[in-house]
């Protein structure tokens, strides 16, 4: 357990600040206190050779050096980090790169605060596609953190052995964003297997999705149950230390829906083009509780032939739509169970990929949320067949 008496543990600048002597004598003392009872941090300190540098001062200034030990390690992780940046640069993302970023607000050369904001180490959650909005392709990562002593049941260590960045860190998949590609600047490495694989489900679980972490739970943290657990302000903060990742698209999103109002009747744009898998089986039932900031609205919860229902998914784990087969008719609908204001009342062009290799296309269908989309009538199709979607929204 990582809290202690309702107490969290410091953070990893705070540990170096304490361990280079730069802080008042009162927040040295707080920590050291909590140093002396706390074998995490201890532990941490001495696997950094913090000790020889981390003793209460005895005098003199307060500005005083790093110890040699300290210089050593400096030393060594910047010499490891620059033979990451040497890193051959992949053409494409993939699921377990790890990837520096950087501000949109660079890109367009034009003076904005978030410049300021320390840039975060992520890694790709999905395959890189060709998913744009406004012909800007984005991605879904989770970004990483140092600060090992807020782990959460939904957050992954990995440890010093298994990291490609040489340190041990830990993955937030409960904090997902959505950065464009263009803010993805350099690519560190790529997570091995089986991290790759309890990444993957950890991911899903922190969707809510039925999935068995029974092998992947010692690498997890304890789960948070009260509403005064200190790890609740942390997953805040990196909320909002993270939101450069998120607005950029959010912001596209936001011209697309402009563009598309002020679009006249002799044509239409492209709002969003999307593929998506799609997942066989029973929808997802919602969580009791769901807090207000996670997306999460999937489906309530089906007692539904397995078999004869499958359902998409958008980027941050919404359930866009499933398939429902009537029987009476022959017919297979779509029903739009959660569609972003954006694309309301857009015209939706459909192509399903069928697991025989062939494209199915249901043209020009205007679309609400609860609405529903005839993909098939007569045509024998059965949804076993359905192995991805293509969605394009035009407005």
């Amino acid at each position: 357990m990582f809290i202690q008496e309702a107490r969290i543990c410091p953070t990893s600048t705070d540990l170096l600040r304490y361990a280079q002597n730069h802080l008042a004598e009162s927040d040295r003392k707080q920590i050291r206190n909590h140093v002396n009872s706390c074998s995490t941090c201890t532990q941490a300190l001495e696997s950094l050779h913090f000790a020889g540098s981390a003793q209460a001062p005895t005098g003199g200034s307060s500005k005083q050096v790093p110890s040699e030990d300290l210089k050593g390690l400096f030393a060594s992780r910047v010499a490891h980090f620059q033979q990451l940046l040497q890193f051959a640069q992949p053409e494409q993302g993939r699921f377990g790169q790890i990837w520096t970023t950087k501000p949109w607000s660079v890109l367009q050369k034009r003076s904005d605060p978030e410049e300021d904001l320390p840039l975060r180490i992520i890694v790709l959650l999905e395959d890189e596609s060709d998913t744009s909005v406004l012909n800007e392709q984005f991605l879904v990562a989770a970004p990483i953190s140092l600060d090992i002593a807020y782990q959460s049941n939904y957050d992954l260590m990995v440890s010093e052995q298994e990291s490609p960045l040489g340190y041990p860190f830990m993955v937030e998949p409960w904090n997902p964003v959505s950065p464009l590609r263009v803010q993805l600047e350099r690519c560190l490495g790529t997570l091995q297997q089986p991290v790759k694989r309890f990444l993957g489900l950890v991911y899903q679980a922190s969707l809510s999705m039925s999935v068995d972490l029974s092998e992947v739970v010692q690498f997890l943290g304890p789960a948070i149950l009260h509403p005064d657990d200190p790890r609740i302000p942390f997953q805040e903060q990196e909320r909002e230390a993270c939101d450069y990742l998120r607005q950029p698209l959010l912001q596209l999103l936001k011209r697309a829906e402009a563009r598309a109002s002020e679009a006249d009747r002799r044509g239409s744009i492209m709002v969003l083009r999307r593929e998506l898998p799609v997942i066989h089986g029973q929808l997802p039932p919602v969580p009791a509780e769901v807090p207000a900031h996670l997306p999460l609205a999937a489906a309530a919860a089906q007692t539904l032939v397995p078999s004869r229902y499958i359902y998409a998914q958008s980027p941050d784990g919404e359930v866009l739509g499933w398939m429902k087969r009537d029987f009476g008719t022959d017919s297979l609908y779509l029903i739009w169970e959660r569609l972003p204001q954006t694309l309301q009342g857009s015209t939706v062009s459909i192509k399903f990929h069928l697991d025989t290799g062939t494209v199915h296309t249901v043209e020009g269908s205007e679309v609400h949320q609860g609405g529903q989309t005839l993909l098939s009538q007569g045509e024998h199709l059965r949804p076993a067949q359905i192995t991805s979607f293509e969605l394009e929204f035009r407005g």
